[in-house]
This record gives structure tokens, C-alpha cells and sequence, in this order.
């Protein structure tokens, strides 16, 4: 899926659009094909939201090769919500 606009999309300003949005941005947005892993760690870590921190791991934990040391690294996360998934792997 080619992205026409990506480049006219901030990453870091996802975070202050309204929900649905962000949700929408996100599931369009986060695949090895649009955005790079090292973008969807900056995702996030700064997507502040429980309910959209859960979609964006939900998202990497199924759409990104994840190594077990990257696991790992998610189960140490000081967010509850990505250890949680992180253990359900």
C-alpha cells in the first residue's frame, strides 16, 4: 500500500489528534511496509493514551518480526498495558 501524503503526516504530532483519529492513523500507519520499527518505538513511547498505547504494541507485537530479546525489553516497559501484552505473546 503506497501512502501518497505520509510525509505531510507528523509522527509526533499524532498524539494530539482526537481518538478515532489517532486509532484510524495508527492501524493505516503502522506496518513494516509504511513506517520503520525504530518509528513505531517513537510512537510508543510517546503515545501517553492506555487505550491507544494498547492498539500501537497490539499492532507492532503482530505486524513486526519481534525478536525475544525485544520481548523481553517490552516486559520491562514502565507501561503496565505493554508488559501486559507483551506477556501474552
Amino acid at each position: 500500500m503506497k501512502m501518497l501524503h505520509l510525509d505531510e503526516i507528523s509522527l509526533e504530532n499524532i498524539r494530539n489528534y482526537p481518538p478515532a483519529t489517532k486509532r484510524f492513523l495508527y492501524k493505516t500507519l503502522i506496518s513494516p511496509a509504511v513506517l520503520s520499527r525504530q518509528e513505531v518505538q517513537r510512537i510508543l513511547a510517546r503515545e501517553k493514551n492506555g487505550n491507544e498505547k494498547a492498539l500501537v504494541i497490539r499492532l507492532i507485537l503482530q505486524k513486526y518480526t519481534c525478536s525475544d530479546a525485544e520481548i523481553d525489553a517490552y516486559m520491562q516497559n514502565k507501561s503496565p498495558i505493554v508488559r501486559q501484552k507483551a506477556y501474552r505473546v
